[in-house]
């Protein structure tokens, strides 16, 4: 159907795209968005999210950048949204210093850009760098507590987790179901080393399914 169009325009070259994209054929999807931009369509915040995520499912780098560089170069403003996934595409491929310098380019930051960010250096083992960007979060979410404490547990920092558990008390977060799971962890690892601590954690936890 789509091929009997005799001009199609950007809507129907993304919702084709888009149907590619959720059929298993991305390479599909991703022909046709190209050939969409090099005969000079300028695509729209639907049509770049879909090529991004195309080209993550395909796990072309090389591609995905020269998308990237498509958009810098053709002056497309791109959302938070956009962003963000750039960030963890890049981060992904251990490219953090790209991912860094979108992250500053984010005239707004939500907490899900922090957080994917901080999940990044945290993922590469860069705790240092996590813990300053961690700080200077203004905005934190118990996703975002968690995502330091379980890198520390990853790394093998099981004490830093705890005490990072401890700071989370302190801050008056209130830790879910995840973060539970990931202290335990860390207190089990930790337990023939310091029996206080493991009574400890066991006791707060206690307390809040009593709550």
């Amino acid at each position: 159907m789509f091929d009997e169009i005799h001009q199609p325009n950007l809507i129907s070259i993304t919702a084709m795209a888009c149907a590619y994209s959720t059929s298993n054929q991305p390479s599909d999807s991703l022909r046709l968005i190209q050939s969409a931009m090099y005969s000079g369509f300028a695509l729209n915040l639907d049509a770049l999210t879909i090529t991004f995520s195309t080209c993550c499912k395909l796990g072309r780098l090389n591609t995905f950048m020269e998308v990237h560089v498509f958009v810098i170069k053709g002056g497309y403003e791109i959302d938070l949204f956009v962003s963000t996934e750039l960030i963890g595409v890049y981060g992904d491929k251990c490219e953090l210093s790209l991912a860094h310098r979108l992250f500053n380019k984010i005239p707004v930051r939500n907490v899900v850009a922090w957080n994917v960010i901080v999940q990044q250096y945290i993922k590469h083992g860069f705790h240092e760098k996590a813990e300053e960007l961690f700080g200077d979060m203004m905005d934190m979410h118990v996703v975002s507590w968690n995502t330091m404490i379980s890198g520390f547990c990853r790394a093998g920092l099981y004490a830093k987790a705890v005490a990072l558990f401890h700071e989370m008390k302190l801050s008056k977060m209130k830790p879910n179901e995840v973060t539970m799971r990931i202290v335990l962890s860390a207190c089990s690892e930790l337990g023939a080393l310091d029996m206080g601590i493991w009574v400890s954690m066991c006791t707060y936890l206690a307390e809040m399914f009593l709550q």
